[in-house]
């Protein structure tokens, strides 16, 4: 269960932030260029990005672990979680690197933070 909301997760990353959704903005955003030099040791920090995934998936999985499967109720609680402590993170950090980093960067960013959060609620309840 654990493992397919972190892989769903994934797959969710890949296309949020391809050409088809918000690659193309979020590269702007982020002074990268299409083409353009990739950054060394990419496998390395793409697995590290999974195994992070699979400690939010798995304490996500714990705290919706003490609640009835219902995704109306698991989208409602991440939702929560995800403004408690995620959204409002986010936020105050960008504060801080503010003008460096743009409100249009964290809505792309914090947008698939919570779709993510939503879509593993989702795989938890399939799984249950």
């Amino acid at each position: 269960m654990v493992l397919a909301a972190s892989i769903a997760s994934t797959a969710l990353g890949f296309i949020w932030y391809s050409q088809i959704l918000f690659g193309k903005k979020w590269m702007e955003l982020m002074g990268v260029t299409a083409g353009g030099p990739k950054p060394e040791g990419m496998a390395k920090t793409y697995g590290f990005s999974f195994l992070t995934t699979c400690v939010t998936a798995g304490v996500l999985a714990l705290i919706l672990g003490m609640f009835p499967p219902s995704f109306p109720l698991y989208a409602k609680l991440v939702t929560l979680l995800f403004i408690g402590f995620v959204g409002s993170f986010g936020a105050s950090e960008y504060l801080f690197a503010f003008p460096k980093k743009s409100w249009g960067l964290y809505l792309i960013n914090q947008g698939y933070n919570l779709a993510s959060l939503i879509l593993m609620a989702a795989v938890f309840v399939l799984f249950s």
